[in-house]
């Protein structure tokens, strides 16, 4: 284990953040990091129009077409559950 977090190799590490991320932590300073999940598997959904690929890192950009909602979900983002209900009442 690496005493100074700070030099660790594999760093600097940061929070999960967006949809494919989880929480992990590095073998080699044993500091609080992510790790991507499954394929298939979120925490909460997209933003109804994200734009990035279904599988990508950090937070979901707006601007795109969406896409089709993942096979399983773990957990639901507040934030973006009440812009996909938004989205759903706008009329067409």
């Amino acid at each position: 284990m690496i005493s100074d977090r700070s030099a660790c190799p594999k760093g600097p590490h940061r929070p999960p953040e967006g949809p494919n991320e989880d929480l992990a932590q590095c073998a080699e300073c044993w500091s609080p990091t992510y790790a991507m999940r499954p394929e298939g598997e979120t925490y909460g959904e997209h933003l109804p129009d994200c734009s990035l690929p279904l599988r990508h890192e950090s937070y979901c950009q707006p601007g795109g077409s969406g896409h089709p909602p993942a096979v399983k979900v773990r957990g639901y983002w507040p934030a973006a559950e009440h812009q996909a209900r938004l989205a759903a009442e706008e009329p067409s």
